[in-house]
């Protein structure tokens, strides 16, 4: 699905953190 896992990396580098904000932010969905 990515092209090339560096760019899959990077792209989790910024996504990851606000993912887990959001998850500890508001309940998770069941």
């Amino acid at each position: 699905m990515v092209s090339s896992p560096r760019e899959h990396d990077g792209t989790w580098g910024g996504l990851q953190p606000v993912y887990v904000t959001t998850l500890l932010k508001s309940p998770a969905p069941s």
